[in-house]
């Protein structure tokens, strides 16, 4: 048994591993990952879904089919470098027995640190018909745990603001 110290810095932090273990168990790229890879987390810090605080929607009046809904979102990547996500998104009627509308897959990254950004990156789509709706998904970033959100509530007009 050897006595090993590796020391392993990416950007500004450092990771030390002191570990009591022949030199066999060192070399194997799969154990070393987990290791010396900084941690990769996304957290949404202004929303609290559970306990009703949601992205704010920055809408002057009633939205329409066809036009991007300005959800505002606040969140830090602790992870010392961009992340790339993966965002499943749906567009939700708050009224009872209302339709789901899956608005598919929206893929990016996220600067490290913390930033609020005004999102457009989600439409109405045209067969959306009048009512009150909010949008609900899941931010799935490489390497880290899924994170669910939701928008506050906003209003759909009908097509061409009828």
């Amino acid at each position: 048994m050897t006595s090993i110290v590796l020391h392993h810095e990416l950007g500004k932090r450092a990771w030390m591993l002191i570990a009591v273990l022949g030199i066999g168990a060192l070399t194997s790229p799969i154990w070393l990952a987990p290791v010396l890879a900084p941690p990769r987390t996304l957290r949404y810090t202004e929303l609290d879904v559970a306990g009703g605080r949601y992205f704010p929607v920055h809408a002057t009046g009633p939205l329409h089919p066809g036009d991007a809904i300005p959800m505002e979102v606040a969140a830090c990547n602790d992870g010392g470098r961009p992340l790339t996500i993966v965002i499943t998104r749906n567009l939700v009627t708050d009224d009872p027995g209302g339709t789901t509308y899956f608005l598919g897959d929206v893929g990016g990254s996220w600067a490290p640190g913390c930033s609020t950004v005004l999102s457009l990156a989600h439409r109405i789509p045209e067969a959306v018909g009048p009512g009150h709706y909010h949008l609900e998904g899941t931010t799935r970033p490489a390497g880290a745990q899924a994170v669910e959100w939701r928008s506050a509530t906003f209003e759909v007009a009908g097509s061409g603001g009828i």
